[in-house]
């Protein structure tokens, strides 16, 4: 056999065929990728915008938080009030009592009790004017609190708002992206498109179709045996790599 011996006939008859419905395949897989990277962009959307608003979500977390504070402490001080004019009232009313006692015994043990109420509520006068410093430090702390989530929450609000805006620019990219998928198609063979789809519906990686560089297929890296390279030079219709499936040429 002669070393520049040109392809038989046969041979070149399928090869033209065949490389054409790769270069048809291969455009279908360019415009499938971009398709499906579109698609994952605008899929992400609601992912983004639902990671936003729970910012929004912790931000006002944090104002509740800093305001059941304050509310527990305000309810601590009405109660601790409430208690002391308890006592407060409770001296007032022994001290009544004393204008009417005969013995001294009695009146030494009034006047006991009417010195132990008045020193405690004196006390609670004290621990009250600690928990009204507390509120006032809680109030201001809360004013704060709401003040940065307010700034936040704007700032979030308009974060997503830009986010919607891309949204209908990535609408509108998926929506051409789709029409070329479309176009693309129609220009596949039924064998080839066939595989395509099969394959692309086992959902195997991207790329579907690979190229075989140095006996290697360049979807799996692996070995394609020589019966494989034989039948890429002879077979019209798809070749596919034994080790990952995919469709295979050189």
């Amino acid at each position: 056999m002669q070393k520049n011996a040109l392809p038989s006939p046969e041979l070149r008859l399928n090869s033209l065929p065949v490389k054409r419905d790769i270069e048809k395949l291969l455009s279908l897989q360019s415009k499938d990728a971009q398709l499906a990277s579109v698609k994952a962009r605008l899929d992400s959307v609601p992912r983004e915008i639902a990671a936003k608003r729970a910012g929004i979500s912790a931000a006002e977390a944090e104002c509740d938080a800093a305001k059941s504070e304050l509310e527990a402490a305000e309810k601590l001080r009405g109660q601790m009030r409430s208690q002391r004019r308890e006592l407060e009232e409770k001296v007032f009313k022994y001290k009544n009592q004393l204008l009417e006692v005969k013995k001294n015994d009695d009146y030494v043990a009034i006047n006991a009790e009417i010195d132990r109420l008045a020193k405690r509520a004196s006390e609670m006068e004290e621990e009250e004017l600690g928990v009204l410093f507390d509120i006032d430090a809680k109030r201001e702390r809360l004013e704060g609190v709401e003040a940065a989530a307010k700034r936040q929450i704007e700032a979030i609000e308009e974060e997503i708002s830009a986010i919607n805006v891309a949204k209908i620019s990535i609408e509108a990219d998926f929506a051409e992206a789709e029409k070329e998928v479309g176009a693309a198609r129609a220009e596949v063979s039924p064998a080839f498109l066939g595989a395509y789809d099969r394959l692309k519906a086992s959902k195997i990686a991207f790329p579907i179709a690979a190229r075989v560089e140095g006996s290697l297929c360049t979807g799996c890296f692996l070995k394609v045996s020589g019966e494989r390279l034989d039948a890429l030079k002879n077979s019209d219709g798809p070749v596919f790599c034994e080790q990952c499936g995919r469709i295979i040429f050189l």
